[in-house]
């Protein structure tokens, strides 16, 4: 690969970057392979992708990525595509988190790799979100049948192109037969291990059920165990995977001062 290089974007090549663009215009410059060059991007010219499946973003997450990124720039370029939705603007396909703490980091521009076909835009971000983020189930539900609509793809297509099992894909999309509320609640909870959505699929009022969950979540029970044997501790945690962010949260600042204490 050659040597990677940064400039601004200009007018003209804003204008071949859009799919199906100017076909007089030089396709090397920004249509071919854009892996080799970098530009930046003014924060204000990027918008989230319009299929991007990710909804949840940690504040905590942000905050820290920031300071990072106040202190050593964004490592890794965003990978963005001109918006054939909004005139003047690019979705960023892959990058979003990088983007939202660089705004709260103070940088105006950030560096972009610019792609150029729509429906393979869609892939890649999910592909993205797959395998950098820990995505939601129901987030990956309506991201595969988002594709499934838009690129025209069979599922099975689209589960061997993510990686995803045949069985492990079809049990994701019927995830969305669920009512909204109750696919919302879980969002919201973080509820995503399989056992419990599959009672919940079964279930004739799986709303009420959740209630009957979260009543019974509410009762004190325990969320670490720290022992000591011979002079060895041993940390017993299996019950931290099962709690919300905002849960997590709020252990994390306990622990914090713990430390502090030490």
């Amino acid at each position: 690969m050659g040597k990677i290089k940064y400039k601004e974007v200009t007018d003209s090549f804003a204008k071949i970057a859009i799919p199906g663009g100017d076909s007089g215009s030089r396709k090397s410059i920004g249509t071919n392979d854009m892996i080799e060059e970098v530009f930046y991007i003014r924060l204000d010219k990027l918008i989230p992708f319009k299929n991007q499946a990710r909804e949840i973003f940690d504040e905590k997450d942000l905050n820290e990525l920031a300071e990072s990124i106040k202190h050593y720039g964004v490592r890794q370029p965003l990978t963005i595509i001109r918006s054939p939705f909004v005139d003047d603007k690019f979705e960023i396909v892959s990058g979003e988190r990088r983007a939202r703490a660089a705004e709260i980091a103070g940088l105006d521009n950030v560096p972009c790799v610019v792609l150029k076909d729509y429906n393979e835009a869609e892939v890649a971000a999910l592909l993205e979100n797959i395998h950098r983020s820990n995505l939601h189930p129901v987030e990956l539900a309506r991201a595969i049948k988002s594709l499934i609509s838009t690129t025209g793809r069979s599922a099975e297509e689209l589960f061997k192109a993510l990686g995803i099992s045949r069985t492990s894909g079809y049990e994701t999309l019927k995830i969305l037969e669920l009512p909204e509320d109750v696919l919302k609640y879980l969002m919201q909870h973080n509820i995503r291990d399989r056992d419990t959505i599959r009672a919940l699929q079964k279930s004739k009022d799986p709303l009420k059920l959740l209630e009957k969950k979260k009543t019974k979540a509410q009762r004190s029970s325990s969320v670490m165990r720290v022992s000591l044997k011979a002079g060895e501790f041993a940390i017993q945690k299996r019950a931290i995977a099962k709690l919300s962010d905002n849960e997590k949260s709020k252990l994390r600042i306990l622990l914090e001062e713990i430390l502090k204490e030490l």
